[in-house]
Order: C-alpha cells, then structure tokens, then sequence
C-alpha cells in the first residue's frame, strides 16, 4: 500500500512540475517570493581570451559614438552661442 501511495505522491508531484515550468515559461515565477534572476556581468578574470577582445572591441564602438555625441552637441551649443551672442 504505501508504494502505491508513494507512486501517486510522485505522480501529483510531476504534473506540478510540469505545470510550474509551463507557467514560468509563460508568466513568470509560481510564487512572489521566488527571487528574480538578473543576468549579471562576468568578471574579467572569467572571460576568454576572445570575449576580452570581443569587449574591448564594444567599449571602442561605444567610445567612438559618446565622442561623435560629445561632438555634435558642442558643435549645437556654438551654434546657439553664435545665435544668441553667448560665450563659447
């Protein structure tokens, strides 16, 4: 008897299972209290090779736009400067 109770609490406890993934494939987590997982960055000492040089690459792209931003803006406040007689 207690197998046969054994193998109906494994079977309650699969289709639960089943029922959680489903739900937090779809809705997120079953209870509040269930922490959300953010994706956090990886050290330096934890990338390869190829993904420093894949980041140094990124930070450069992103270096070469905040400088063409840096750029335009300033080339924005000489033209309002020049407009309204302000310093440069």
């Amino acid at each position: 008897m207690k197998m046969a109770v054994g193998e109906s609490l494994l079977a309650r406890l699969s289709v639960f299972m089943k029922a959680y993934r489903l739900r937090q494939r779809r809705r997120g987590p079953l209870f509040e209290e269930e922490p959300i997982l953010t994706n956090r960055g990886q050290t330096l000492d934890q990338m390869s090779i190829d993904e420093l040089h894949a980041r140094i690459s990124t930070l450069r792209d992103q270096i070469a736009a905040c400088e063409a931003e840096i750029a335009k803006k300033e080339a924005q406040k000489s033209a309002a400067d020049a407009l309204f007689g302000g310093k440069s």
